[in-house]
C-alpha cells in the first residue's frame, strides 16, 4: 500500500493488526467477490469441455449414423484370386475373363564385361601404380586401357591377363624367374609382409592373380567400358550421344523419354524395359561401317546382345467385363465402377454381400459413443449441490496441502454444471429420439427396441442402451432395410439419426446468447465474466481506499502521542533540573 504506518512505535499498539481486524468485512466482501469470479471462469472451462464432447458425438457419430453409407458396407469375394486382384468397385455378378496379361518390352541384358578397350579404372585403379619388374619400372594409369596394361607387361616378358568377368589380373612369364615388387597392392596383389614376389617356371609361383578388381558404378564413364567417345545410342529413333556420359546419365536419358532404365550395381548389368510400347534399338541405315562398329562394340560394352533382332515388342492385356472386350498397356484396367488388376488368363466372377460384421460394429460404435455421453453428461446434471464448496483464494491454498486443495477442488468442479438446464433438455431429448417408434419404406414401424438395443431398466443408469447381438445380427440380416430406416429414415419421413442430428444442431447454432458451434450460452457466460471482473475491482478499490483512512488515522495518533511524549520529556527534564 502507499500509506506509510508506524506500527504502533510510539503508542505500543500493534497498529497493523487493528486495521487488519477492521478491515474484515472489506476482505471477506472481497474474497467473496473474488470467489464468484473464479466460479464463472471453471463453469466456462468446463462448458467448454462438455462442449467438445457433445460437438465430438455430433460429428463422428451422429453425422455417420445417419448416412446409408453406414449401412451398405459389402463384402466381396472372388471366384478366382489368381486371375485377378479387384482394386476397387464392382458389382455383385460380374464376370471377368482375362485373355492376355501385359508384358513390357524388355531388352536381354547381362553384367557388363570387361575388354581390351576398357580402362584400368574400371579395375578400381584410381591412382598410378608403379610395378618394378627385374629394376624395370612401369606405370599403370587410370585412363590406360587394358590393351595397353598388357603391352606394358608383355615389352618385360610378363603375360598379363584380366578375368572379363571379374576384373582379377593374373600375371605369369615363360622366363625362368622374374621378380615382382612396387606397388602391387594397388592391382590388388597383397604379398604380405614381402616386398617383392619372383614368378617363373623354376619357382614356387609359375603366375600369381590379384583380387577381383571389376569395379563398374552408376557413375562409371562409358568411354571406360570401352565405348568409343563418338558413339551414340540409338532408341525408337532417336540419337544419344555417348560422349562424356557416365551409366547414370544414360538411364537417366532414357528415362526421360519414358523408357524404365536403371542400373544394377550389383549384378553390374543394365535393365531397360517399356511399358505399353516397343523398344527399337536398331541403328539407322546411314551409319558408316567404322559407325556402326562401333555402335555394335557400345551395346556389347552395355551388356546388350547384339546377335538378335534389336526389336523389343510390348503387348497389351486383354479382357472382357461382362461381355466387353477391353485392353490396357498395363495389367491394370480402369473401367467405371470397377478397377482390377489382371494377373493370369482365367475366368472369374464377383459375388458381393452385405457386410454384417462391419453393419453391426458401426452400430455398436454408436451406441457405445452415446452411452459414454449420457453418463458423462448424467454425472454433471446429478450432482450432488456442494455449497460449502467454493474456489480457493491463494491465501487459502497456503494454509492447505497439496492433496487437501486437490480434493477440494474436485469437489467444486463436481456441481459447476449441476441441475444446468441447457443439459438437462439435452439428455431428455435424445432419450426419448432413442425410444421413439420410426416408419418403414414398407410402412410399418420400427425402433431400437425391436433391433435388440433396449433402455436400461435400472433407473440409476439414465437411459444407458444395451445391445442384445443376437437380436440385433438377427434384425441385419433378416431386415437390413428396415434398420437402415430405423437410422437414415424414408422419403417421407426422419429417421432416429436424422432427428439426433437437428436436436444437436440446434443447440449448436448460434444465437444472441452463444456462439457457433457452442451449446451454451458463452456469450452470456462471458458477459457475467466481465461484470464479476469489475465488481472485484470495486471491492478492492474500496477496501484499499478505507485501509489508506485507517492507516493515516493510526499514523496521526502515533505522531500526536509522540509530541506528547516529547512534552512530558521536557516537562519531566525541567523538573529534575529545578
Amino acid at each position: 500500500m502507499s500509506s506509510i504506518t508506524f506500527s504502533g512505535l510510539a503508542s505500543g499498539i500493534d497498529t497493523s493488526a487493528m486495521v487488519e481486524a477492521m478491515l474484515t468485512s472489506y476482505q471477506n466482501k472481497y474474497d467473496t467477490e473474488y470467489k464468484e469470479q473464479l466460479l464463472l471462469e471453471l463453469k466456462l472451462e468446463k462448458y467448454q469441455e462438455v462442449n467438445a464432447q457433445v460437438t465430438d458425438f455430433y460429428t463422428n457419430q451422429v453425422s455417420t449414423i445417419r448416412l446409408e453409407k453406414a449401412f451398405s458396407e459389402m463384402t466381396t469375394t472372388l471366384t478366382n484370386s489368381n486371375v485377378i486382384d479387384l482394386v476397387s468397385g464392382g458389382s455383385d455378378g460380374d464376370f471377368i475373363e482375362i485373355l492376355q496379361t501385359a508384358e513390357p518390352a524388355q531388352v536381354p541384358t547381362s553384367a557388363m564385361a570387361l575388354s581390351d578397350d576398357s580402362t584400368l579404372a574400371t579395375l578400381g585403379i584410381d591412382e598410378d601404380a608403379t610395378i618394378n619388374i627385374n629394376g624395370t619400372d612401369i606405370t599403370l594409369t587410370s585412363d590406360m586401357t587394358i590393351a595397353e596394361m598388357k603391352e606394358e607387361f608383355s615389352k618385360n616378358n610378363v603375360i598379363a591377363e584380366v578375368d572379363e568377368s571379374t576384373g582379377a589380373i593374373t600375371l605369369s612369364t615363360t622366363s625362368r624367374s622374374l621378380t615382382l615388387s612396387g606397388d602391387l597392392d594397388k592391382i590388388g596383389i597383397d604379398l604380405g609382409d614381402e616386398d617383392s614376389i619372383s614368378i617363373g617356371v623354376f619357382t614356387e609361383n609359375p603366375s600369381i592373380t590379384s583380387d577381383s578388381l571389376k569395379t563398374i558404378t552408376s557413375s562409371t564413364l562409358l568411354t571406360d567400358l570401352g565405348i568409343n567417345e563418338n558413339a551414340s545410342f540409338y532408341i525408337n529413333g532417336t540419337e544419344i550421344s555417348l560422349a562424356d556420359m557416365t551409366i547414370d546419365d544414360l538411364v537417366n536419358e532414357l528415362n526421360d523419354m519414358g523408357i524404365s532404365a536403371k542400373f544394377d550395381s550389383k549384378v553390374g548389368a543394365l535393365s531397360i524395359t517399356a511399358t505399353g510400347m516397343d523398344i527399337d534399338l536398331s541403328p539407322p541405315d546411314s551409319l558408316s561401317s567404322t559407325e556402326l562398329q562401333a555402335y555394335n562394340d557400345a551395346l556389347l560394352a552395355l551388356g546388350i546382345d547384339t546377335s538378335n533382332e534389336l526389336v523389343y515388342e510390348s503387348t497389351q492385356a486383354i479382357a472382357t467385363y461382362n461381355g466387353m472386350t477391353v485392353t490396357s498397356d498395363t495389367n491394370t484396367f480402369e473401367l467405371d465402377g470397377i478397377i482390377f488388376s489382371a494377373k493370369e488368363v482365367g475366368t472369374v466372377g464377383i459375388n458381393q454381400s452385405y457386410n454384417i460384421d462391419a453393419i453391426y460394429d458401426n452400430i455398436v460404435e454408436f451406441v457405445d459413443a452415446y452411452n459414454t455421453l449420457i453418463e458423462e453428461l448424467n454425472t454433471l446434471v446429478n450432482a450432488e449441490y456442494n455449497s460449502d464448496y467454493m474456489p480457493l483464494t491463494s491465501d487459502e491454498k497456503a494454509a492447505m496441502t497439496d492433496d487437501e486443495i486437490e480434493l477440494w477442488e474436485a469437489k467444486v468442479e463436481e456441481s459447476l454444471l449441476r441441475n444446468d438446464s441447457t443439459l438437462t433438455t439435452l439428455l431428455s431429448e435424445m432419450r426419448i429420439t432413442m425410444m421413439s417408434q420410426y416408419e418403414t419404406s414398407d410402412g410399418g414401424t420400427i425402433s431400437l427396441a425391436a433391433i435388440g438395443i433396449t433402455t436400461s431398466s435400472d433407473y440409476t443408469e439414465n437411459g444407458k442402451l444395451y445391445i442384445d447381438e443376437d437380436t440385433l445380427r438377427e434384425a441385419l440380416t433378416n431386415n437390413l432395410d428396415a434398420v437402415t430406416d430405423l437410422f437414415t429414415g424414408t422419403e417421407d419421413s426422419d429417421g432416429l439419426g436424422d432427428v439426433l442430428h437437428t436436436q444437436i444442431y440446434d443447440k449448436l447454432k448460434s444465437s444472441d446468447s452463444s456462439s457457433s458451434w457452442n451449446i451454451f450460452n458463452d456469450k452470456t457466460l462471458e458477459a457475467l465474466i466481465s461484470y464479476q471482473e469489475a465488481e472485484v475491482d470495486k471491492a478492492l478499490e474500496r477496501m484499499e481506499a478505507r485501509e489508506a483512512i485507517l492507516n493515516a488515522k493510526f499514523l496521526a495518533m502515533e505522531l500526536a502521542i509522540q509530541r506528547l511524549n516529547a512534552q512530558a520529556s521536557i516537562f519531566a527534564d525541567t523538573t529534575t533540573t529545578s
